[in-house]
């Protein structure tokens, strides 16, 4: 399927994740930073954290970046690197991160 605008460039994320069970307020806390610090990057168009009310512990993010070198500047900045050093300790299983193009 083709984007709505070829000349859209930005990249949209989806990206799940459970905690470890008694993780949860301390994965909350350090997703809440990663928070912070990412949508205050230049490229960031969005950064929004949601919970699952239905399934404690699992988190899910909605992500907008102008383009893909915006999502790599943010994938190798210090506080992505931080969670990804300390994410192991916290998170259940692997991260699930869905890839979006906007068809319509």
């Amino acid at each position: 399927m083709k984007p709505v605008n070829p000349r859209d460039t930005s990249v949209h994320l989806i990206a799940t994740v459970q905690a470890k069970p008694g993780k949860e307020t301390e994965l909350l806390d350090a997703l809440a930073a990663l928070v912070d610090a990412s949508i205050a990057e230049a490229g960031c168009l969005q950064y929004a954290l949601h919970v699952e009310p239905e399934r404690p512990g699992v988190f899910v993010f909605y992500e907008a970046w102008q383009n893909q070198a915006a999502l790599d500047e943010h994938m190798a900045s210090t506080h992505f690197q931080s969670f990804v050093a300390i994410s192991g300790a916290l998170i259940e299983g692997t991260t699930d991160i869905r890839k979006l193009t906007r068809i319509r």
